[in-house]
């Protein structure tokens, strides 16, 4: 393999990523680097090089070691295998937003450097494979890379001015950076509003809205690690909830909601807890709740129906369950609930038809047979009070259950030859 000295250090050259520009290179210990030749002069290298050291930020990529060798520079920096954007839909929005953070942190700083002339210091070339990421503790960590040697600038993310060749500023950055959080955040509707005006071609009408944006980063951070730990609180909830539990997760789906108040299913379940405590009028106001964050979820009403049941109001649990068939009419347990409402009233034509149709849609769910079973007993059609029960026998059922249900088809047997 072809080597090189840098610093009479010697450096194996693994691979050219750009021709006479960049090449990935490894010491004696296996350790990779980026090798770098900047068109500049030494000396002026320095003069840049001596600004660079005071722009100290753990986000911007440092110069390990320079050379000079003829009219060009020679800079050695940390390896990094990926760019922002490469991978990038393999992340999640939370990942993504703490290392947009980083690296919008690391370009405030660059900005808050002031050159002797009282200019604002400015990058000048920031486009995707100027941010990469780094591995830290297992961790990616971003960093702006190249600060200060911008050169032939070929790319999609170039400012209008810079395709005009007219005169850059640190608004030039601005545009770039637009670009590529435009890319890279497309789903976080609030840092798109931010970015769009930064893409003017104007740079006199290019807005400054970098700290803006770093603060609905931090806002978007917070909300989104708020949700995570809101989860993990309504997967714990849900499990002592199906465990029958309901002091303990009630305390979890409170709290999933105290993290994030628009967590729907966490007051659906909270209200679940309550109606199993019997705390009624408590549950009530959750599913009201529920219900203002969304009026079209039709297991809401579903629950709050059976809640209403509990209470003796029939008529409201009517209403809500012939509503919740309304948002969506393939719910069985919907129609199964108002059959049993209905046969208790004694209107059996009514419950019989809704029981049917818990059959159409769950053709395998024994319970539903037992229940058609018994309307036609009340009806006095013994042939298929008899059918519905043996067909409920070929399906899954507990001991005792089987054991009655046997029980009635004999007593029906003998009915039917009294008759």
């Amino acid at each position: 393999m072809e080597t090189i000295k840098i610093n009479n250090k010697k450096y194996t050259i693994l691979q050219t990523i750009k021709k006479n520009a960049v090449w990935k290179i490894q010491d004696a210990s296996a350790v990779p680097y980026f090798l770098k030749k900047i068109p500049t002069s030494y000396e002026n290298f320095l003069k840049v090089f001596e600004i660079l050291q005071k722009i100290q930020h753990e986000h911007i990529d440092h110069i390990l070691f320079h050379a000079a060798e003829g009219n060009s520079t020679f800079v050695i920096t940390t390896w990094a295998e990926e760019d922002i954007l490469q991978n990038a839909t393999n992340k999640s929005t939370l990942e993504k937003i703490k290392l947009a953070l980083q690296f919008s942190l690391a370009l405030r700083k660059i900005q808050s450097y002031f050159t002797q002339d009282k200019q604002s210091f400015f990058h000048g070339n920031l486009h995707p494979e100027n941010i990469r990421l780094y591995e830290h503790k297992n961790k990616n960590i971003a960093k702006i890379t190249d600060l200060g040697f911008a050169r032939n600038i070929q790319h999609d993310y170039r400012a209008p001015e810079q395709i005009l060749r007219q005169q850059e500023t640190y608004k030039t950055d601005l545009y770039s950076y637009a670009k590529i959080m435009q890319q890279y955040l497309p789903e976080l509707p609030e840092i798109q509003s931010l970015i769009q005006p930064m893409l003017h071609e104007n740079p006199n009408k290019r807005p400054n809205n970098l700290p803006k944006l770093i603060r609905q980063l931090w806002t978007e951070q917070q909300i989104l690690q708020n949700n995570k730990q809101a989860e993990r609180c309504f997967i714990l909830g849900s499990n002592l909830l199906q465990n029958e539990q309901y002091s303990y997760a009630l305390k979890d789906f409170e709290q999933a909601i105290q993290l994030n108040p628009q967590y729907e299913d966490a007051y659906i379940s909270l209200a679940e807890c309550l109606q199993n405590l019997q705390k009624y009028e408590d549950a009530l106001k959750i599913y009201d709740k529920a219900l203002a964050l969304n009026p079209h979820n039709p297991r809401t009403y579903e629950n709050r129906a059976e809640l209403y049941c509990q209470q003796g109001n029939t008529a409201l649990a009517i209403q809500d369950l012939e509503y919740a068939l309304e948002l969506d009419s393939e719910l069985p347990s919907v129609y199964g609930t108002l059959g049993q409402i209905y046969f208790n009233e004694n209107n059996y034509n009514k419950a019989l038809s809704y029981f049917s149709q818990v059959i159409s849609l769950a053709p395998d769910f024994a319970q539903a047979y037992i229940d058609r079973a018994q309307v036609y007993e009340k009806q006095n059609n013994i042939e298929n009070a008899l059918q519905d029960y043996k067909t409920a026998l070929q399906y899954e059922l507990d001991t005792e259950q089987e054991k009655q249900i046997k029980k009635q088809i004999a007593l029906l047997r003998t009915k039917e030859g009294q008759n």
